[in-house]
């Protein structure tokens, strides 16, 4: 056992791993795929609010004002929003590579939840109470999706938690 190998025991104690099974094999998600998760997180709403950032500096584009195109690209708000995007693109991938896409999109909708409040205190926009209640059911149904992955046996109750993350994004959808 560990206690009569003490490399053994040091290897074990240095290895900080998460217990998160998927579904696909109950696989452990370590520190390191957690990070990617997060960078989802992180890349996913700073990058949509640099964007709404430098739209709102720039100007209206539609197709009146085609040529609009060449402004928005020129702005650094713009661009930083698409290389985070392009970070989260590439996180996202990455996260499918070792868990389910029934894991990856419900966890990262906590992004809502960040995406929110950078809306908030970095572009002073006003948040009423009927999207806070659709921040609740997400960040419910983010919960429920770590709760249930840390068991064995998702398959029961994985359609639950991603009830109520489809039910938050609708609430802040449509209100």
């Amino acid at each position: 056992g560990t206690f009569n190998n003490p490399a053994r025991a040091a290897t074990q104690a240095g290895q900080i791993r998460f217990r998160l099974y998927h579904s696909s094999g109950g696989n452990l998600l370590s520190i390191r795929r957690y990070l990617v998760i997060l960078s989802m997180v992180v890349f996913g709403a700073s990058g949509d609010a640099l964007l709404a950032r430098g739209v709102k500096q720039t100007g209206a584009i539609d197709i009146h004002h085609i040529f609009n195109v060449f402004a928005v690209l020129s702005n650094p708000y713009i661009l930083l929003g698409i290389v985070s995007l392009l970070i989260f693109r590439w996180s996202y991938m990455t996260a499918l590579s070792f868990a389910d896409l029934s894991f990856v999109m419900p966890a990262t909708a906590i992004s809502y939840v960040l995406m929110t409040l950078l809306s908030i205190f970095w572009l002073h926009e006003h948040v009423g109470p009927e999207r806070w209640s659709g921040i609740l059911f997400i960040v419910l149904g983010v919960g429920l999706v770590a709760k249930f992955f840390l068991k064995e046996d998702v398959n029961r109750r994985r359609w639950l938690a991603t009830g109520f993350v489809f039910c938050g994004v609708l609430i802040l959808t449509y209100t």
